[in-house]
């Protein structure tokens, strides 16, 4: 790991974050505002974890975010609710999730459900990174790990709370810090040149002094 972050200009704490993601851990939470260098953190893990045998793969609540991490990361990519649909999940007439079996007739399609296709298999000990996670609503993310434990896959969860809230039950990040009690923050800004607009964008996410946030401008 040293080796290839120090190659990638890692600082430090992108180092101890992208060992986390790279490990066995069956659930590392990572937190960073917007500029904290997390794709290129992601990148790093993504290299290190497949020189020892493990894939990886993206996630998003949002089908664009899934893309961008495609182009820029290499890595398969889909939305949160496309994995989990082909591994049969789906919303009832009540609005909840339900789970099909193979065998069981889809009433989406009206075939025999098979199970998941081959490009959504997941291979035991692959890394399911999670971007965007701060959005993620409950439902989604308990089919999501439902389906991780049942293939033996590993998950990151990479996002912000600070940022927009899930559409439906969030919170979703909370609840994970809670049962895995460890986060890895984020706090070094790569992204922005400019140290003062660095400065007030940690600030926006920190929420301490909002008036202050709201009457600053960068130049």
């Amino acid at each position: 790991m040293t080796d290839a972050a120090q190659a990638a200009g890692l600082d430090t704490g992108q180092t101890v974050v992208a060992a986390a993601v790279a490990s066995t851990d069956p659930l590392v939470i990572v937190e960073g505002a917007a500029g904290a260098g997390k794709t290129t953190m992601l990148g790093i893990a993504i290299e290190v974890a497949a020189t020892d045998g493990r894939a990886s793969r993206v996630v998003a609540p949002r089908l664009r975010a899934a893309q961008v991490a495609h182009q820029e990361l290499g890595v398969p990519a889909t939305s949160v609710a496309a994995l989990v649909y082909a591994h049969g999940w789906r919303w009832n007439e009540d609005g909840a999730w339900t789970r099909l079996n193979p065998g069981d007739l889809d009433p989406d399609t009206g075939n025999i459900y098979t199970g998941p296709p081959r490009d959504a298999v997941l291979a035991r000990g692959e890394r399911v990174i999670v971007d965007e996670a701060g959005i993620l609503d409950q439902d989604t993310a308990h089919a999501l790990l439902a389906v991780t434990a049942e293939e033996g896959a590993t998950v990151a969860l990479v996002g912000d709370r600070t940022q927009l809230p899930a559409v439906g039950r969030g919170g979703v990040l909370d609840m994970a810090a809670q049962i895995r009690g460890r986060t890895y923050d984020m706090t070094e800004f790569h992204r922005f040149t400019d140290p003062e607009y660095a400065a007030l964008t940690l600030a926006m996410r920190d929420g301490s002094t909002p008036a202050k946030c709201s009457t600053s401008s960068p130049r």
